[in-house]
């Protein structure tokens, strides 16, 4: 069986606090993008192996990748699965924010379910899902609608309306911008957006329309022409939680954007009434999304850029770029480095 997987953005991404268990409470939009996808083959097979088509696979150990960890997290409970063969075609890019590796796991998951019939419904193929990521679990309904066909991804990664994926050669030339629609024409409904929280795995379908807006996906690029790429480690390293922002031992981060610089407001935040310092309050991420796209610049915020922006100069910058070019918003994705902006078709 060969699948083809995508990607997603994250529209806002507010770190709420850390837990006992060493991961943060978040709050995202989880909204799909077809613009990257990764190809998956898989095939019984004596013994468990892998190959992965990647110029920079060497990065990782084969056996570590998240789709091997898939097959094993199911193996645990179903002995009878068998070994399998997997060949990965790794097209979305690594260390951007865009969930590449996630999805990997959530369809390969989808795909042993299919393929020796395990019994497994959506919901608890999530449930596994969150077992191996944060976002992993979002992924696996972008897996179910991708096999009923209601978006444009086919199983045997053919057909029309299945998009067509940049190389990684492309990034490394910087022709690494990709317009993809919001919702893909002849596909019906979908997967729509999905707002995340907990670790990210707790999800609720999020009614919004974007259908005005295309979607522009690029990675930046370093000064040898090479990607940029945040691990999730490094991102989270320099986060402050939310909860700390009005503690007096904590000093009030910024958030490094491309349009301009302001102070992550602190207090009471369930409402826009300004504090005594004169500044505005910010909306919770669910009634500031509700607004209109054009006035979400400042007010729908990714937490990360505050730390990861100054490490890695190229995302500001690309930020700034894309309302040059007439975006109503972007952002950067995720941990990044992926920065998206949405235009009006």
């Amino acid at each position: 069986m060969t699948v083809r997987t995508c990607t997603k953005v994250n529209v806002g991404l507010n770190v709420l606090r850390k837990r006992p268990d060493g991961y943060h409470d978040l709050e995202t939009l989880f909204v799909p993008y077809y613009g990257y996808s990764d190809t998956i083959t898989v095939e019984p097979s004596k013994y468990l192996t892998i190959d992965i088509d990647h110029p920079d696979y060497t990065l990782w150990d084969p056996f570590e990748d998240l789709t091997v960890k898939a097959w094993r997290l199911l193996k645990a409970d179903f002995p009878q699965l068998p070994a399998v063969s997997i060949h990965l075609v790794k097209q979305a890019p690594v260390g951007a924010g865009l969930g590449g590796g996630s999805a990997d796991a959530a369809f390969m998951l989808r795909a042993l379910n299919e393929m020796f019939s395990l019994g497994l419904d959506t919901s608890a193929l999530a449930d596994y899902a969150a077992r191996l990521g944060s976002d992993c679990a979002f992924f696996v309904y972008a897996a179910a609608a991708a096999y009923t066909k209601t978006i444009p991804l086919r199983p045997q990664g053919t057909g029309e309306g299945s998009p067509e994926t940049p190389s990684v050669a492309s990034l490394r030339t910087g022709s690494n911008t990709k317009t993809i629609p919001l919702r893909p024409k002849g596909t019906g409904e979908g997967l729509a957006a999905m707002f995340a929280t907990g670790r990210g795995e707790i999800l609720e379908p999020f009614d919004i329309d974007l259908s005005a807006y295309e979607l522009q996906v690029e990675v930046p690029l370093d000064s040898e022409g090479k990607p940029v790429a945040v691990s999730t480690r490094e991102a989270y390293a320099g986060i402050v939680p939310r909860d700390l922002w009005t503690s007096p031992a904590v000093a009030k981060p910024e958030q490094h954007r491309s349009d301009r610089l302001w102070p992550l407001r602190t207090g009471d935040r369930s409402d826009a009434a300004p504090a005594k310092d004169g500044l505005e309050r910010p909306l919770p991420l669910r009634e500031a999304l509700r607004l209109p796209a054009e006035q979400w610049r400042g007010l729908v915020v990714n937490d990360f850029e505050a730390s990861v922006c100054p490490q890695h100069p190229e995302i500001p910058s690309l930020i700034a770029d894309f309302y040059r070019r007439g975006a109503v918003y972007a952002s950067m994705s995720g941990s990044g480095s992926a920065v998206f902006g949405l235009f009006r078709k």
